[in-house]
């Protein structure tokens, strides 16, 4: 097996990765699809990883203007496939974007976002406490 690349989407790229892209939102649309992967990149963009010429995850981000420390890489949607345990490229993923983010950003913050309706809005909810400061007098 040819080993994983990762790299920012083109629009050349848009139709191999389209299917995991539909895994995440099925009411998505070629079109707007296409539209996401060639937006302006100060807006964001979507990294693809990929073996060979088959895309096996994609990770969608955006950037957020925060009135502190500058904008904040945002990340949108990650889906990763694999036959047996997609984890390992979700994790490569995970870390492109965390290099996209300072280097070509100059991000040092980053978000996580989903739908209040979405599968992993209890995870996010989770995450959100998780990375809280919370005090407790015992």
């Amino acid at each position: 097996m040819s080993p994983l690349a990762i790299r920012r989407l083109t629009p050349d790229d848009a139709d191999a990765a389209f299917i995991l892209a539909r895994l995440d939102d099925p009411s998505l649309t070629s079109e707007d699809w296409r539209a996401v992967v060639e937006g302006a990149p100060e807006a964001g963009g979507v990294l693809g990883a990929f073996t060979g010429d088959h895309a096996r995850g994609i990770l969608r981000y955006s950037l957020v203007a925060t009135p502190k420390d500058g904008p904040l890489f945002n990340i949108e949607a990650l889906t990763a496939f694999d036959l047996f345990d997609p984890a390992p490229i979700a994790r490569a993923l995970v870390q492109a974007a965390l290099t996209c983010a300072r280097q070509d950003y100059g991000c040092v913050r980053i978000g996580l976002s989903t739908g209040f309706e979405a599968a992993g809005c209890d995870a996010v909810l989770r995450s959100i406490i998780d990375a809280a400061t919370l005090h407790r007098v015992f």
